[in-house]
């Protein structure tokens, strides 16, 4: 079913609207209460939610450092992008109602609504109350949450599992038969180093510190942490060396 884009706007009768400033409008007479910027199948993205999008998006620049001018001059430069976004997301919505997942979602909604509200040992009366003072819609955050969760669940059933899990293990060797030389890696390690130098020392005292050290590692000291306060070369690095091949490694123990 291929998704349609149309561009429309939502009517109501004015008996039917909520908000003060359109409570005027004489009975009867239709009174724009949303515009629909477009049309999925049988759902729509409305302007309120892209606005609201917007909003978002700028809170989250304006945190990150860049001042309002900034946050909104830099979301502005992806409008389209996020009306595609929102389309995705009512075609998501959309197939997580044709694989019966509404309910489900529902009780993870709740669910999750009430270890909130427990954490804040509050029941979920008092948490909607807390939410409605500091101007914050509990509607809207369970649409929220909702959304979100039947992405998820839809992305991880119908991509995920069928990536990941979907295969059988014949068909997985003989793709590895196929396409052995993509997973020929050398084998390598990592090697770090605590450095201490005999310079100027006696060799006993840099021998017993030598075995100190080895001794706290052994009982799980942070081998970064020691390299820090003892290694005499790359500390800044936490002893690190390198990477190298085990090839190399052998031939250079062997010279």
């Amino acid at each position: 079913m291929k998704s349609k884009i149309i561009i429309a706007a939502l009517f109501v009768i004015g008996a039917f609207v909520l908000s003060a400033p359109l409570a005027n409008a004489q009975e009867g007479e239709p009174v724009v209460v949303d515009e629909v910027i477009a049309q999925v199948n049988d759902g729509v993205v409305t302007l309120s939610q892209f606005k609201r999008e917007l909003k978002e998006r700028v809170e989250t620049l304006k945190q990150n450092g860049m001042t309002e001018a900034q946050a909104t001059a830099e979301v502005e430069k992806h409008r389209a992008e996020m009306i595609a976004l929102l389309i995705n997301e009512q075609l998501l919505v959309q197939k997580g109602k044709e694989l019966d997942l509404t309910q489900k979602i529902e009780d993870e909604v709740n669910k999750r609504m009430l270890q909130i509200a427990k954490e804040q040992n509050l029941n979920i009366q008092q948490l909607e109350a807390a939410m409605q003072a500091q101007n914050i819609v509990p509607a809207e955050i369970r649409q929220t949450m909702r959304t979100e969760i039947m992405k998820q669940a839809v992305l991880e059933g119908e991509v995920d599992s069928k990536l990941f899990y979907g295969l059988s293990l014949d068909e997985l060797h003989k793709y590895f038969d196929a396409h052995r030389d993509k997973f020929v890696t050398p084998e390598s390690v990592e090697l770090s180093e605590i450095f201490l130098s005999l310079a100027g020392k006696p060799e006993a005292s840099v021998k017993t510190q030598a075995t100190q050290l080895v001794d706290q590692l052994r009982k799980g000291a942070d081998f970064a942490t020691l390299a820090k306060a003892y290694s005499e070369r790359g500390k800044e690095n936490g002893g690190k060396v390198g990477l190298f091949q085990v090839s190399d490694c052998v031939l250079r123990s062997k010279m």
